[in-house]
This record gives C-alpha cells, structure tokens and sequence, in this order.
C-alpha cells in the first residue's frame, strides 16, 4: 500500500514513539517535497530524538 502523508502524521508518530510502525503498517510512506522540508527542519530542531525519514516525491 501507498501512503502520501503530510508533516503531522509523521511528526506525531514520531513524538509517540510509533513512527518504527508506520513501515510494516504501510509499506512505503511518500511525501512531498515540502513535507520533507519541513520534516527535516523539525528533526534539526531537535524536536525529535529519533525517527526515520520517509521518501520524498520527485
């Protein structure tokens, strides 16, 4: 299965701590670029202490 998700799913997946999850319940997980813009500036923040990055769309 396909998933295209914007930044707050992600965010809070990962703040809950499930974001390990997201890959076995959905396979690939794909975001638009400026999602994962805005992931990464949420990661360099250091507003996370973990996560793994999704794949961005073209």
């Amino acid at each position: 299965m396909l998933v295209i998700s914007d930044t707050s799913p992600l965010s809070y997946s990962i703040l809950i701590g499930v974001d390990h999850i997201l890959p076995k319940l959905f396979g690939e997980i794909v975001i638009p670029a400026a999602v994962m813009s805005e992931y990464n500036i949420l990661m360099r923040r250091n507003k996370f202490k973990h996560g793994h990055a999704p794949h961005p769309i073209g």
